[in-house]
């Protein structure tokens, strides 16, 4: 069954659960006056008659039966407001509620980027799905729309029977930190050791105990990301470039340059970033949107500027100091929103858009981590990712085509 039907049938079980006892309480009150009216020699039709106000019954008790019915069905009404009430001042309740109530359903730990990638492609699907996070401020947009989400680490017991994780056909753990990754790996594997289990981790050797230990496929978003940005340099035939960035998909693109024999230069924002991997002649240390750092790195006379980091501000102000010093050059940039991928897409920028995330759930789609869910066409190679090429600003125009882009939720 799709999430769309399965909703409405939850939300009809929630409003039965929320007011079982008055809609208890109004049954046995109709089968109580049945049986006085059918005692105090009614006929059958009449009594039935009487019993749903087709008819008036003018005896003692038709009017007490009249009033008492009157209360009991303003009581309901009443009710049903309360609850009402209670969605609106804490939705997140309700969320809960929802999450505890689904069936062979997906759940997703962590609503990082690649966690808001996974949940849109389930949801554009029309398949059961639940979130789990520890920052309500995640969820916000979840919880007012409505979806099933819960507020919690997924580090214990209480939170994985809360989205009954027994009973999941596929559990995605997208949390930044190894640590968690691998207590709620353990944790999914004592409830649930059939389900499709995907973990992102960005150390290799962690993933390749979570494979072994827990039978988990095991994502890398900045492993997917320099793969294709080695194709990207070689299709290209980039000769000198400029890493902007020391993080993770910095770190994993060092290596890739120095295999091609490519002149290159990496600034980073602290020593111990790079220090391991580089001798000093090839990185500067300093502030990004420094023209004296870029300078010193090469930017003005290279062929090509990799940024690294996925921090948006951070980048439109470094390309937009990079565009100061080099107008000719290529710029690559990591975005996750659209929007903000249109921003640096366009003029004065020019930059080339990937999304990590995007890379990385089309990777996962190829190999068929989501066949367990069965999203038609999965099996056949159908696209299910929008836009999952990079996005090129310097293509010829009779190229150029935008990618369909599907209304997302807030970025991260």
């Amino acid at each position: 069954m799709g999430w769309k039907a399965s909703r409405s049938q939850i939300q009809l079980r929630l409003l039965y659960r929320q007011n079982r006892w008055l809609l208890q309480l109004l049954l046995g009150w109709l089968l109580f006056s049945f049986g006085v009216l059918i005692l105090t020699g009614h006929p059958l039709t009449d009594s039935l008659q009487i019993l749903f106000f087709l008819e008036e019954d003018k005896s003692h008790f038709g009017y007490f039966y009249a009033s008492m019915t009157d209360f009991v069905i303003f009581g309901l009404v009443i009710s049903v407001i309360l609850v009402d009430v209670q969605r609106q001042v804490r939705p997140e309740a309700t969320c809960r509620v929802m999450a505890e109530e689904l069936h062979r359903h997906a759940i997703i730990f962590h609503f990082s980027n690649l966690g808001r990638r996974t949940w849109q492609l389930f949801v554009d699907h029309d398949i059961p799905v639940t979130v789990v996070d520890p920052d309500i401020a995640n969820l916000e947009e979840l919880i007012r729309d409505g979806y099933p989400c819960l507020v919690g680490t997924g580090r214990t017991a209480a939170d994985l029977d809360a989205v009954n994780v027994g009973d999941a056909r596929f559990v995605m753990i997208c949390s930044d930190h190894l640590e968690s990754a691998a207590v709620i790996c353990s944790l999914v594997r004592q409830r649930n050791p059939k389900c499709d289990l995907v973990a992102r981790c960005a150390d290799d050797d962690i993933g390749e105990v979570l494979a072994r230990r827990y039978q988990a496929t095991v994502v890398s978003t900045s492993r997917v990301a320099s793969q294709f940005l080695r194709e990207y340099l070689t299709k290209h035939k980039v000769t000198k470039c400029v890493l902007i960035g020391g993080g993770q998909l910095g770190r994993r693109m060092i290596p890739i340059v120095e295999e091609l024999e490519h002149e290159f230069s990496v600034v980073a924002t602290h020593e111990h970033d790079v220090a391991d991997l580089l001798d000093k002649s090839h990185y500067i240390v300093g502030r990004y949107t420094d023209d004296r750092v870029l300078e010193q790195a090469g930017v003005v006379d290279t062929e090509l500027v990799l940024f690294t980091e996925d921090d948006f501000s951070l980048a439109m102000a470094t390309v937009d100091r990079v565009r100061g010093l080099n107008h000719k050059c290529r710029i690559i940039c990591r975005v996750f929103m659209d929007d903000a991928a249109d921003l640096l897409h366009a003029e004065p920028f020019n930059c080339d858009i990937f999304s990590t995330s995007r890379q990385a759930v089309e990777q996962l789609r190829e190999q068929g981590a989501f066949k367990a869910m069965g999203p038609p066409g999965t099996s056949k190679g159908a696209s299910l990712v929008a836009g999952s090429e990079i996005r090129t600003a310097k293509a010829p125009p009779h190229h150029e085509q935008k990618p369909h882009i599907k209304p997302k939720i807030g970025s991260r």
